[in-house]
């Protein structure tokens, strides 16, 4: 009766030991895996555009992907000034969906209502002391993939390439 519990313990581990190590190499195999889902220049223009209102006073954004970095340029119109700027944004981390952006410049005036005024706009980017969250899921062609979250992102050929994967 020993003889048997033993035996029948020992299939039952092999027979776990066999699922565990199945579900480790599916495992291996998804995380490798990904969409890469680019993200041009104008996508990100038209994100800024799309939340900036009358009483913001922003005119001719424009939005370029360089070497490492992301350029905001603008006007702003403070009183009866009009302000030109430029921001530089570099891509950081990434959280589930969400990218984080730490301002590296911002030239002529590095002003901080300025900052405010063009990056924050909820829900797609909200601005907080020096860096700048863009809600992905905003974004159609990333919203159309159902689940994952940003595995890594690059700059490449003037696109911010993300990945999104398991």
């Amino acid at each position: 009766m020993n003889n048997l519990f033993r035996k029948t313990n020992e299939k039952v581990k092999d027979m776990l030991n066999d699922e565990i190590s199945f579900l480790n190499n599916v495992k291996e195999k998804l995380v490798d895996k990904g969409i890469y889902v680019p993200i041009t220049a104008d996508m990100l223009r038209l994100i800024l555009q799309k939340q900036v209102n009358k009483n913001d006073k922003i005119y001719n954004l424009e939005v370029e992907i360089q070497e490492g970095c992301i350029r905001v340029n603008g006007i702003v119109k403070k009183l009866l000034l009009k302000i030109p700027f430029a921001l530089y944004l570099e891509p950081v981390k990434s959280e589930k969906r969400v990218l984080y952006f730490e301002i590296k410049q911002m030239r002529p005036l590095n002003q901080d209502w300025i900052k405010i005024k063009v990056l924050n706009k909820p829900p797609y980017l909200t601005y907080t002391k020096g860096s700048m969250t863009l809600d992905l899921n905003q974004v159609k062609r990333v919203n159309s993939i159902p689940v994952g979250t940003i595995q890594s992102f690059k700059m490449e050929n003037n696109k911010l390439l993300v990945k999104i994967g398991i």
